[in-house]
């Protein structure tokens, strides 16, 4: 129930600043909210330990840029897609307050054309060219383990289990996709949602 009612009110909601790993972020104030350090925690630190500078990453779920431009000292170069305008601006942003110079976000949509949840403005996004990918997009991840491309070698999925994608069934698409499982970790102990970590 709460869950549903921050959906409606979160645009309404102030910003406020924090820092994580030397880079600002504007987040929206929650009125139960964790520690900062704990946002996306488990994906962060998978990605410190698993990307190499080799490595180009593709996040699909952009959101306010935070796994890309914490990511981003880490590889190459970062390409991210938000669906989402709003969002995709605030991401623009963070990339212009922490001059981060290898880090792109793009407005775009991964996965069916004529999915009703598409927006009208937003067209598919083509996910060659890179060897990583994260993969969060709130419950909807599952048809895109299935597009990765055979460049990629690395993947970081974030399951939702509270949004009907259990972890273990994402994990059974990621090894039908040629993925190896070498890690895996809770990123929100509340609603059990995992990163997981794997390799082809």
């Amino acid at each position: 129930m709460i869950s549903t009612v921050y959906q409606y009110v979160r645009h309404t909601l102030p910003w406020s600043s924090v820092e994580l790993e030397g880079f600002r972020f504007d987040r929206r104030f929650k009125v139960v909210d964790i520690d900062p350090d704990l946002y996306e925690s488990a994906t962060r630190s998978l990605m410190r330990e698993y990307l190499n500078p080799e490595d180009s990453l593709l996040v699909v779920g952009g959101g306010t840029g935070i796994t890309a431009i914490t990511a981003s000292p880490h590889v190459s170069h970062v390409t991210a897609i938000e669906a989402d305008v709003v969002v995709r601006d605030r991401f623009k942003h963070h990339i212009a307050i922490n001059d981060v110079n290898n880090v792109e976000v793009h407005l775009g949509w991964v996965g069916d054309a004529d999915d009703p949840h598409r927006p009208d403005d937003v067209d598919v996004f083509d996910l060659e060219g890179h060897t990583a990918i994260e993969i969060d997009v709130e419950g909807k991840g599952i048809p895109i383990i299935h597009q990765i491309p055979e460049t990629v070698r690395k993947v970081f999925y974030e399951s939702h289990p509270t949004r009907g994608v259990p972890t273990i069934d994402a994990m059974k698409h990621l090894r039908d996709a040629g993925f190896d499982i070498i890690d895996r970790r809770i990123e929100w102990p509340t609603s059990g949602n995992e990163i997981i970590f794997g390799v082809r």
